[in-house]
């Protein structure tokens, strides 16, 4: 289970792994092929973080309905409200 502190280093190693790539992707299609990529480099280290993203795919690529300038401010702000709580 992922819990904490060791949750949050989890997620910015897959990060830096390339999920990033995943959620900045231009469409849902382009998401999809750079899941792929990722799961097939790092699947076999981050199998429950992939599957999670494949099982909530509809869910989590929900934010490719608005345009690119607006989901860089969604993720964005997402992620530094994520640092400031982890402060």
């Amino acid at each position: 289970m992922c819990t904490g502190r060791r949750c949050m280093s989890l997620a910015t190693d897959l990060r830096k792994r390339g999920l990033k790539e995943v959620y900045g992707a231009v469409n849902r299609d382009a998401a999809e092929i750079a899941l792929e990529k990722l799961s097939e480099k790092w699947g076999h280290k981050y199998c429950h973080a992939i599957k999670s993203w494949r099982n909530n795919w509809d869910y989590l690529t929900s934010y490719f309905d608005f345009l690119l300038e607006i989901r860089k401010i969604i993720y964005t702000t997402n992620l530094i409200e994520n640092l400031n709580r982890g402060i």
